[in-house]
């Protein structure tokens, strides 16, 4: 794996005030940053290009509405891991979140289904929406490398288990 594959993040602004509907994604399209190129937005949606350990945060600011409250849900996916409220006229909320992904999956902000209820946010860069990778975990399966590994491991329980009856033959596996 290349070193320039491990650094990934993005950071993107909304620039138009918005009313949102129920469970309307969110199009955060200002992106300042997109190290790794996965945040599109025109969707508003980062793929996960690597597994690994992510942060995301995202920050509303709620512009007006007849409740004075803005609701937002961060979705992995399409299941909620983490929501955000603010309950007062032009409140603010913040959230982050920590999560394992893996490559494919997809991470976005979505405004919270409540019934009846649309809610305005303020754009013109006040509410954002982020993440970046930590760390990496390792599946042995999704590299070439991993079947390297995997290759020795066998060959060493085989051994182990009865070094008497082993021949060896040699593989090229990397091609």
């Amino acid at each position: 794996m290349q070193e320039a594959e491990n650094h990934i993040a993005f950071y993107a602004t909304l620039t138009a005030h918005t009313t949102l509907g129920p469970k309307q994604t969110i199009e955060f399209d200002h992106i300042i940053t997109n190290i790794g190129r996965r945040y599109n937005g025109v969707s508003g949606i980062f793929t996960v290009p690597i597994t690994g350990i992510y942060q995301f945060s995202t920050t509303m600011f709620q512009y007006t509405s007849s409740q004075h409250e803005i609701h937002t849900q961060l979705m992995k996916n399409n299941i909620s891991v983490g929501q955000n409220f603010g309950n007062s006229n032009r409140a603010s909320a913040t959230q982050a979140v920590i999560v394992s992904a893996h490559r494919g999956d997809i991470v976005y902000v979505r405004h919270h289904e409540i019934i009846g209820s649309t809610q305005v946010i303020f754009g013109q860069g006040y509410s954002s929406f982020s993440g970046f990778l930590i760390s990496l975990i390792y599946d042995l399966l999704e590299t070439k490398h991993g079947v390297i590994v995997i290759f020795v491991y066998l060959v060493f329980l085989v051994v182990s288990l009865n070094p008497a009856q082993v021949r060896c033959t040699r593989y090229n596996i990397m091609s």
